[in-house]
């Protein structure tokens, strides 16, 4: 849809190389003790097939409980929001049933993503929420929803995220289109 997979294969879909396990569209990418999950989910559980739910269990299985584990996918899970056209935009209950007890029981740290136009941090059950779909589509205006994992929350604002990580130390920097630190936090491995 508007062109979104092709540019994403473009770019995104190169070999993966030595470190990398999946395929394309959901990929497992090791970099020392951090290690990133890309899921194959843009806006709800459509795309979320019983082989993708299998490799993703032996992926979180593999994943040392001391080491850092970072999921990133198109939709969101937890999320403040507002009901629009008669769709609801918060709190994803598809992807919160079929997927949030999969970061709790593996110890997920830091589930990334997008979705909705706005900048939110999020914690539930000692996982990490971060939503940054403000790179530049039309932004969401401010929320009639307040998820009750919200923490921050900026709406009607360009931006995006920064994630350092020393050791056992994660800053999580969300910053304007200059760079500027609207909100930190700092996280450790679960």
């Amino acid at each position: 849809m508007f062109g979104g997979l092709d540019l994403y294969q473009d770019y995104l879909c190169q070999p993966l190389g030595k470190d990398a396990k999946g395929d394309c569209l959901w990929k497992r990418i090791d970099n020392s003790n951090i290690h990133f999950i890309i899921l194959d989910l843009e806006w709800d559980l459509s795309l979320y097939t019983p082989e993708q739910r299998e490799w993703l269990v032996r992926q979180l299985e593999s994943i040392p409980k001391d080491d850092w584990c970072i999921v990133m996918s198109h939709t969101f899970y937890y999320c403040s929001g507002s009901k629009m056209e008669g769709w609801i935009w918060y709190d994803n209950p598809g992807t919160i049933e079929k997927l949030v007890p999969l970061f709790e029981q593996y110890d997920v740290d830091l589930v990334l993503s997008g979705h909705k136009h706005h900048t939110e941090f999020l914690q539930k059950n000692g996982v990490n929420y971060a939503v940054v779909g403000s790179f530049g589509g039309p932004l969401n205006p401010e929320r009639d929803y307040v998820s009750p994992a919200s923490v921050w929350y900026k709406a009607e604002a360009y931006g995006f995220l920064d994630v350092i990580i020393e050791n056992n130390l994660a800053n999580v920097i969300f910053r304007d289109p200059d760079g500027k630190e609207l909100f930190k936090t700092t996280i450790t491995p679960r």
